[in-house]
């Protein structure tokens, strides 16, 4: 989950990140795969997070957050969905929701003290 280095400049912060639709890498849908992992398949839930690394990754990077304050709250962000997936109105939309939840861990890991 560390955010890999594309070659591209780190976006500014308050660069807002657009969740594409995106298909899963055997050319599902996302939606399929949030109800397949919901209920309990291992490699639903592989694709799904795979199909959205790069989302979360640049939206750490976006924040500039240093390394092991990206990998917390990738960590985070990911426990979050495991524990919310079957609580999702849109499964469609769960791009929309990493991003979210995403920016809002890197605001609270930017603010906490200490």
């Amino acid at each position: 989950m560390t955010p890999q280095d594309n070659s591209l400049p780190a976006p500014a912060l308050g660069y807002r990140v657009e969740s594409p639709p995106v298909a899963d890498r055997a050319g599902g849908d996302i939606g399929a795969l949030v109800f397949g992992a919901a209920d309990g398949d291992h490699e639903a839930w592989e694709a799904l997070v795979s199909a959205h690394l790069d989302l979360v990754a640049s939206i750490t990077t976006a924040h500039r957050l240093t390394e092991a304050d990206a990998l917390e709250v990738g960590s985070t962000v990911w426990h979050l969905l495991e524990r919310n997936l079957h609580k999702l109105r849109q499964p469609d939309q769960v791009g929309a929701w990493l991003a979210a939840v995403t920016r809002d861990e890197c605001v609270r890991v930017l603010t906490s003290p200490g």
